[in-house]
């Protein structure tokens, strides 16, 4: 739901160009048509707020490092969360992965909204955009999370990726999310002709 966090997927080669750029599209479309159907349903308090549409409480110099900052912060939660390496070391990062996102996310809006109403999203910022009609310093929305989502990766891979081994195959990742069942009968049937082969040595005897 973020073109900023696919970019960085992107760049990070979990995505294709093409699967990216249909991500974004739709993203787009989904925040202009959320924004429309926020203004109809309540015109009033729309129009009051400008539909939430971001501004810079602070210079556009600090309003931009910040929106860098927190995209950083979901960028990096989403690589570390996502990473097949460390999915594959650490059986409780599925598990956790959707609370990690969501306390980045979090940090983020705590740390941004008093300062930039809190973008980390070019999709949700332009959809208000179109709506409300409000423009300005529009490219900052767009220019902090996208520096984010190239810087991201480059940092994850340079920093990061030396705290865990190698990607693991498919095979390797289909064996580990096999259910437990699967696993159980698997083992079963290795210890059944070695079970048979202790009752034969025992009748030789």
């Amino acid at each position: 739901m973020n073109p900023a966090v696919t970019v960085a997927t992107m760049l990070n080669c979990r995505i294709s160009s093409a699967r990216a750029l249909c991500y974004i599209a739709a993203q787009i479309v989904g925040a202009i048509a959320g924004a429309a159907m926020a203004r109809a349903m309540n015109p009033s308090s729309f129009h009051v707020i400008h539909g939430g549409a971001n501004r810079l409480n602070v210079g556009w110099r600090a309003g931009l490092l910040g929106e860098v900052m927190g995209t950083l912060l979901v960028v990096f939660a989403f690589l570390v969360a996502y990473d097949r390496r460390r999915r594959y070391e650490s059986d409780h990062v599925n598990v956790l992965a959707p609370l990690m996102v969501g306390l980045a996310v979090t940090a983020a809006h705590l740390f941004l909204v008093p300062f930039t109403w809190c973008s980390i999203n070019p999709a949700r910022s332009l959809g208000v955009a179109i709506i409300a009609n409000r423009w300005t310093k529009h490219w900052i929305w767009w220019a902090g999370p996208m520096i984010a989502a190239v810087a991201g990766p480059l940092i994850y891979e340079s920093f990061f990726k030396h705290f865990y081994s190698t990607a693991p195959t498919e095979e390797q990742l289909k064996a580990r999310q096999a259910p437990y069942g699967q696993e159980q009968s698997y083992g079963q049937q290795q210890q059944q002709p070695q079970y048979g082969q202790q009752q034969q040595q025992q009748q030789q005897y």
